[in-house]
């Protein structure tokens, strides 16, 4: 199994590890953030970019609710460099997220 692959199939894995901490309709989008490097919904982009006051008044219902549950999945589910500031943001969409290499990123910050 070439490296990459690895990489993928062990963030995948740990990602599952906390799903119920997301709601189901943002599931997917995270997924293609941290997989792919692809953009999501505006919600979820102020999530990842740390932006909790645009990402609370911008919010649904649910996804308001879940907020505290979803800081937590990024915090020990999903990789430090793909969340936290909008830079890291950028840095791991412009990467193409795991499958891009994305991971390999130094932290430039």
């Amino acid at each position: 199994m070439a490296r990459y692959d690895s990489a993928v199939d062990d963030v995948t894995a740990q990602l599952a590890e906390g799903k119920s901490l997301v709601p189901d309709h943002l599931w997917g989008g995270i997924l293609n953030h941290v997989l792919e490097g692809h953009g999501t919904g505006s919600f979820l982009t102020h999530v990842f970019r740390n932006d909790l006051l645009n990402a609370a008044t911008g919010a649904d219902e649910v996804s308001l609710a879940r907020l505290p549950d979803l800081m937590r999945f990024l915090h020990n589910y999903a990789p430090q460099s793909s969340w936290g500031t909008p830079k890291r943001v950028s840095r791991w969409r412009e990467a193409g997220g795991i499958r891009g290499g994305a991971h390999e990123l130094e932290d430039a910050e």
